[in-house]
């Protein structure tokens, strides 16, 4: 029952009709509404004593049992000296057949999913300044080892890390790992390392791939009868009224006063140099490759039959494409620029053939390219991309901040 001069604030709180409930919901909470729950050393009362009853039970405990087993526990005053007694309740439906299935049984049968998939760390990363990295390569690890290495663009290290122990997510590990590092001075950052693969998307089976680049090239832009909506559809009033926007800024200022008057970095998957939407403004001599064993050669996308490669290509078009004639079968009439920007000159900085940012490699070429960006005199950098932040890109993110870039991601 409720205790309203221990929870006052519970007596205006708006319950949903448990009639109608459709879940079946178990509490098994520290205690009743009238009682305090005891804090202890280094858990609870309550969870010292869930703790133990698990570990000492055998595979047959269901939840019944538990509740039963945990009452007589916490209520060992040689172990645990303030009085509580857990609280046990269920809501929604009534059958409760399932109380009596083993948790060994009942979690294996009814296995809890996300509808979306959590992603897999295949690995960690730390990056170390010169000190720490002689403390780290003298030291002995159990837990995990470094598979690799590599420089930064700071002059610092950063290590690849496998983790052997066990854990219940990719965090959790690279917090363990956290912990071990600091036992031997070593205070640093640690992230996971995820995996990918399922942020990889097969388009070989698109009418634009099927046949080959030159194919590609010369039916672009790709062609759906099932699509209503114009081929420039992003520009258009209803959604992002910058069609309107453009040509105002043309009416007062003239196109040949704006072209170059803004320099915009794209952080992407790169360009490709025979597309048809390519910037007019494009500045080919200071769009370069990020990624390792491309040596901070041309930013070229790849075209090829898996993957993401064409991501950078796209939003490039889309954000400064130059006049596009499209077969006039398909739209005509149509001969405007594709770009919502295309005058501004732009610089392409390919970091990656995912737009997915979880590893220490594209972590480190996205410093990179920001840092170029910035030494190249840009205003503003865009960037389609996500995924988990690090140390390194907080920093370079504060350095274009502190400098007065700004970015739009």
């Amino acid at each position: 029952e409720l205790n309203p001069e221990m929870h006052p604030d519970l007596a205006t709180l708006e319950v949903y009709p448990l009639d109608q409930i459709k879940a079946r919901i178990v509490l098994i909470s520290g205690c009743q509404d009238h009682e305090y729950s005891f804090t202890g050393e280094p858990n609870s009362q309550f969870t010292s004593a869930l703790l133990h009853v698990l570990k000492e039970s055998k595979d047959g405990l269901n939840v019944k049992e538990l509740y039963k087993r945990l009452k007589i526990e916490i209520g060992d005053r040689d172990k645990f000296p303030y009085e509580q007694n857990p609280n046990f309740k269920f809501y929604g439906p009534s059958e409760f057949e399932w109380l009596g299935i083993p948790l060994n049984e009942l979690l294996g049968k009814k296995k809890i999913s996300s509808p979306i998939d959590e992603p897999t760390a295949l690995s960690y990363y730390i990056i170390l300044d010169d000190a720490k990295t002689e403390r780290f390569k003298t030291a002995e690890w159990i837990a995990f080892r470094a598979v690799q290495s590599f420089p930064t663009q700071t002059g610092d290290t950063a290590f690849v890390l496998q983790y052997e122990g066990v854990y219940s997510n990719a965090w959790e590990a690279a917090f363990e790992i956290q912990k071990e590092l600091r036992k031997t001075g070593i205070d640093t950052m640690v992230h996971p390392v995820f995996d990918t693969s399922k942020a990889v998307v097969p388009w070989g089976n698109s009418k634009t791939s099927a046949g080959g680049l030159e194919k590609y090239i010369a039916t672009w832009p790709p062609y759906d009868k099932d699509i209503e909506f114009p081929f420039d559809w992003y520009k258009k009033e209803e959604y992002s009224q910058l069609e309107s926007a453009l040509e105002h800024l043309e009416d007062i200022i003239g196109k040949e006063k704006l072209k170059g008057g803004i320099k915009i970095a794209h952080i992407d998957t790169g360009y490709h140099p025979d597309h048809p939407s390519l910037p007019e403004c494009l500045n080919t001599d200071e769009s370069v490759s990020f990624i390792r064993g491309e040596n901070e050669g041309p930013a070229y996308a790849k075209i090829i039959e898996e993957g993401q490669h064409m991501h950078g290509i796209g939003t490039l078009g889309i954000l400064a494409g130059k006049t596009v004639k499209p077969p006039q079968k398909i739209f005509k009439g149509y001969n405007k620029t594709m770009g919502v920007i295309p005058f501004a000159e732009v610089i392409s900085l390919r970091i990656g053939e995912t737009v997915v940012l979880w590893s220490a490699e594209i972590h480190d070429a996205f410093a990179r390219a920001v840092r170029h960006a910035m030494a190249t005199g840009c205003k503003v950098i865009s960037m389609s991309m996500g995924g988990a932040s690090s140390k390194a890109m907080v920093e370079v993110v504060n350095e274009a901040y502190e400098a007065g870039v700004v970015i739009v991601s």
